[in-house]
């Protein structure tokens, strides 16, 4: 009986074991399943690590870019300023808003409005601006500059009587000077510009409107007006005389060898200093180169008056006796 039990024990001690065995195995493979469970655990976590940390960066360069404008000076805004034109007496003629980088075009201005007569003789227009930058940064005022063309007379012709209609108007004497005056960019100590002037004597580009024949039409005083080229306002006028009985020593309206023969009498008169009772008028009539004196001068002034009228000529006094002299 007690060989039956220690045969039981032995038994059951062997039907143990396997189990033990086994439990034992299987907690070692437990063991290592967790372990490799473990490790393949971290190294899921090495691999996904710097993903995460590439995540974390890729979140966090954003902020570090914003940082960085922050920290970057902002460019400055592009600034618009007002540019005023100053007409030539400090008025406003007009205004642009123009900006720090737009150049400025000149030429949209408009300056007709400053095109005016300030007189009769005096014209006045726009020359050039006080200063011309290409850019402003501020607010900017520029100031018209004018040019002005002054015409004037100075003197009078020295003829101013005739003795026929056919004859030209002489202006000897007279100077018609055009006087120019520009202002310039250029200051003095008080601040005003400079004005530099220049004259031109234009008397040999004037004419008059009229000729003798249509101004003694209906009178033996008219006036003339002097007109510079170009204008039709005259610049000067002045009176002139006719004295059309030049040579007619007999008041008869005609000038013939009569005339002559009273002249050399009259010379013979004066020369022997025999009483000679002419008038003032008549001794005018005698004096044909008007020398303040009545010779044989003026008696052959006589005849050669006659001799182109007789053959059909239109003789003048003042182009015969230019003529003569010569």
């Amino acid at each position: 009986m007690k060989k039956n039990i220690v045969l039981a024990l032995i038994t059951l001690a062997m039907f143990m074991n396997p189990f033990s065995t086994v439990a034992e195995s299987g907690d070692e493979t437990k063991v290592k399943d967790d372990t490799a469970h473990t490790e393949d655990n971290a190294s899921e976590d090495d691999e996904s690590e710097p993903e995460d940390s590439e995540s974390k960066d890729d979140e966090s360069e954003p902020e570090d870019n914003e940082s960085q404008e922050d920290d970057q000076p902002q460019e400055e805004e592009n600034k618009t300023h007002t540019l005023t034109f100053l007409g030539f007496d400090g008025e406003v003629i007009q205004t642009i808003e123009v900006k720090e980088d737009e150049k400025i075009d000149y030429s949209q201005i408009d300056v007709s409005g400053l095109h005016t007569f300030v007189n009769k003789y005096t014209e006045q227009d726009f020359s050039e601006w006080s200063s011309t930058p290409e850019y402003i940064s501020e607010d900017t005022t520029i100031q018209a500059l004018w040019k002005r063309g002054i015409i004037s007379a100075d003197g009078k012709p020295v003829k101013t009587e005739y003795y026929s209609k056919g004859a030209d108007i002489d202006l000897n004497g007279l100077s018609i000077i055009i006087t120019l005056e520009t202002q310039t960019t250029k200051t003095d100590n008080d601040g005003n510009f400079i004005v530099e002037k220049q004259e031109n004597n234009i008397t040999g580009s004037c004419y008059t409107e009229k000729l003798l024949e249509e101004l003694f039409e209906t009178d033996k005083t008219a006036i003339v007006d002097v007109i510079p080229y170009g204008d039709d306002k005259p610049i000067f006028s002045y009176e002139i005389t006719l004295f059309d009985s030049l040579g007619d020593t007999n008041n008869d309206n005609v000038i013939d060898a009569i005339d002559s023969s009273f002249i050399l009498e009259t010379y013979a008169d004066f020369s022997t200093g025999a009483n000679n009772s002419l008038t003032d008028q008549q001794k005018k009539i005698c004096d044909i180169n008007q020398d303040g004196k009545i010779d044989a001068m003026d008696a052959t002034y006589i005849l050669m008056y006659y001799a182109e009228s007789s053959t059909g000529g239109n003789p003048v006094w003042e182009n015969m006796i230019e003529n003569s002299e010569q």
